[in-house]
């Protein structure tokens, strides 16, 4: 329980830090909520943390996308402060311990354990957002009942009839009449 607390608390602090708005970060305390707890339930069921992590980070991402389309607020909001009590924080505070004992086998392991589980996060907000833009790409182009090919269209030559500029004020309608 005091782990929950502490991951919604922490959550909302760096929604703060950000400039949420204060209606937003409820909503932003419930997801790191999300994070921890999906975090801490697949790590006892698999145990394996970068997987939980991944996971977690997905089922967040998932959540903020949906929040942000509820809210009518961007998604980058909810997504950032949510996976606050996911960072391995831990790992990169070894890291840097041993390194200044000069354990370097150690400081290998800890940084590489806390770069993957840093992208094991990112992988999952990435996954959940481009889940997000592909169904509401398919609702798009579903409701408006259209195709697009890309071998169907003609190519067009971008330097043909274009009125552009010149550094001397000068229209052109041919762009390549540069002076």
């Amino acid at each position: 329980m005091q782990e929950i607390i502490v991951s919604y608390l922490g959550a909302i602090s760096v929604a703060i830090f950000f400039n949420t708005p204060p209606k937003k970060l409820f909503f932003v305390g419930f997801l790191g909520i999300i994070a921890w707890v999906g975090s801490h339930f697949f790590y006892t069921r698999f145990g394996n943390q970068t997987v939980s992590i991944f996971v977690a980070s997905l089922a967040m991402g998932i959540a903020s996308e949906w929040l942000a389309i509820y809210l009518k607020t961007p998604s980058i909001i909810f997504s950032i402060s949510g996976c606050i009590p996911l960072v391995p924080g831990f790992s990169t505070y070894q890291a840097a311990k041993f390194s200044l004992e000069g354990n370097y086998s150690l400081v290998a392991y800890h940084s590489i354990t806390a770069i993957v589980r840093s992208g094991a996060i990112a992988l999952g907000i990435m996954l959940a957002t481009g889940i997000f833009m592909g169904v509401k790409g398919y609702k798009k182009d579903k409701s408006r009942n259209q195709k697009f090919n890309v071998l169907e269209q003609k190519p067009t030559n971008i330097f043909l009839n274009i009125k552009e500029r010149t550094v001397y004020g000068e229209w052109h309608e041919d762009s390549r009449n540069f002076m």
